[in-house]
């Protein structure tokens, strides 16, 4: 007698005509490279079985629906033993909810699943539950000619399974054969889809402007990195501002919140190689709930209680949202030193003073500063609402901010001046607050607790921004204020020089 396999694997745990919703216990995180869990392949004659993973990727939020934008990307294909999980390693879309996602699986015989999750046994008449394409709904081989779905039963009458690939190992891979994989197994010939959950884990990045309307410098808190800098990125929204807003207006009017590129002030690169002097002292950090252990260790010891200086120059940043906290070999998680920063930023929250070295005021006494707030989160557009359903619509977020606030204190003088400004979530500029401090601070006074500087009633610019998933980043930023005016003395001094 001959044997002949005629029935692709199957995909299991498939529920209601869809593939398994991957990552409900352990989702992928925004920005990470992610394990797939949860995906099983079996097949009835056991051996090795090929896969190939589609994903519905978006790359900047979408007008209205997840199908008006998605773009369909094969991943690596893998080898995988018949009933064994899938080893795919996946970078999720930049939303929080879910991505869509299909699955292709075939046999050391060559017989191919075409991204069904309706297949089962021991039916050939119905072809083993083959059924149409989601997109076109027609139920066709790869040269475009319909299928007969009764494969028939008698020994002599008896096709074979009606769409076959080549079968290797992955050591056999190559460029042809990929390329081949890839234009066969594309997303207009699945038959279904699933959905892998997506969480939010990265805080919002917040920036404090100075300007003192007197000469016009700026100060920026934190150091700053300028657009097109591959290690900070932008991420566009569609719905900034108006629907009919080019995709890049944030990233432009984040060009202009920092001034012409040839005079930037305080730089994250000049901060780390030394050119620009450490222009505030840390006060007090909080980690954020998000960081693993290990990390939160980093950030308390070394900007908190044992300061290291040099640590502080490359690592007090603002946060790069392309850095994942995961290693793409294996996604297990990345505790590079090297890119601390990039991931972590400063955590949850920062209290700082600004000053230069030797405890000098950067600020001025009788002097009106504009006080502006940049905040920005890489998560602008989420497909499930607040309470975690899935939405066909998308949730459009213009600046990645759900809400925020501003606040300015300054309890040095009579009367105590106070100002609050709620963050437009429109804009990723806020603030226009026009700030005179009118008396200078102690100058005798360190401030190496947060306790000392209330005591002393230091000014105070306070910034909170919240994304759509809840997650938090906030910054104190106390000012030491001087009744001294160095340029003001050179003038004198030029002055006297001339009588």
């Amino acid at each position: 007698m001959t044997f002949k396999d005629r029935t692709p694997p199957m995909i299991e745990g498939c529920i209601d005509g869809e593939f398994p919703e991957l990552g409900i216990n352990r989702p992928a995180t925004s920005g990470d490279w992610y394990r797939v869990e949860g995906l099983r392949i079996k097949d009835n004659s056991g051996g090795k079985i090929g896969t190939a993973l589609l994903l519905g990727k978006i790359d900047a939020a979408p007008a209205i629906t997840w199908a008006d934008e998605e773009r369909w990307v094969m991943e690596k294909p893998s080898v995988i033993q018949s009933g064994a999980e899938t080893d795919h390693i996946i970078m999720p879309n930049s939303c929080h909810g879910a991505m869509r996602y299909t699955v292709y699986a075939w046999d050391e015989s060559g017989n191919l699943n075409p991204g069904d999750p309706k297949i089962y046994d021991d039916d050939p008449v119905n072809c083993y539950g083959l059924g149409p394409t989601v997109v076109g709904s027609v139920n066709v081989n790869f040269a475009g000619e319909l299928i007969d779905t009764n494969l028939l039963t008698h020994p002599l009458a008896a096709r074979g399974w009606p769409i076959q690939v080549d079968f290797r190992p992955v050591e056999a891979f190559d460029d042809v054969y990929l390329g081949d994989l890839e234009a066969k197994l594309n997303s207009d010939f699945r038959r279904g889809q699933g959905y892998v959950n997506i969480r939010d884990n990265d805080l919002p990045n917040i920036v404090i402007r100075l300007e003192s309307v007197k000469d016009g410098s700026r100060i920026f808190f934190p150091p700053v990195i300028p657009q097109g800098d591959p290690d900070f990125t932008i991420v566009h929204s569609t719905k900034y501002k108006s629907s009919a807003a080019p995709a890049d207006m944030n990233v432009a009017d984040y060009v202009d919140f920092l001034g012409p590129t040839t005079s930037i002030p305080f730089l994250s690169s000049r901060v780390e190689d030394g050119s620009q002097d450490l222009y505030f002292r840390i006060v007090d950090i909080f980690y954020s709930d998000v960081m693993h252990a290990t990390e939160r260790s980093i950030l308390l010891n070394r900007f908190k209680t044992s300061p290291d200086p040099e640590f502080i120059r490359k690592h007090f940043r603002l946060e790069s949202y392309d850095q994942s906290d995961m290693r793409q070999a294996d996604a297990t998680q990345d505790f590079d030193i090297e890119t601390f920063g990039k991931r972590n930023s400063y955590g949850r929250r920062v209290v700082a003073l600004l000053e230069l070295p030797g405890n000098k005021a950067m600020i001025q006494e009788d002097v009106e500063y504009l006080i502006d707030v940049w905040t920005d989160d890489n998560i602008k557009w989420a497909t499930i609402d607040s309470a975690g359903a899935k939405l066909d619509n998308i949730v459009s977020i213009p600046t990645g901010i759900n809400n925020g606030e501003i606040m300015v204190e300054v309890p040095n003088q009579h009367p105590r001046a106070s100002y609050r400004v709620p963050i437009d979530t429109q804009e990723s500029v806020n603030g226009k607050l026009r700030v005179v401090f009118r008396e200078p601070t102690p100058p005798d006074v360190i401030g190496a607790e947060e306790g000392e500087l209330i005591n002393q009633r230091f000014p105070f610019i306070d910034v909170r921004a919240t994304d759509y998933a809840g997650l938090e980043r906030s910054m104190r930023l106390y000012l030491r204020v001087t009744n001294e005016n160095p340029n003001i003395r050179v003038i004198d001094r030029k002055h006297e020089k001339n009588r």
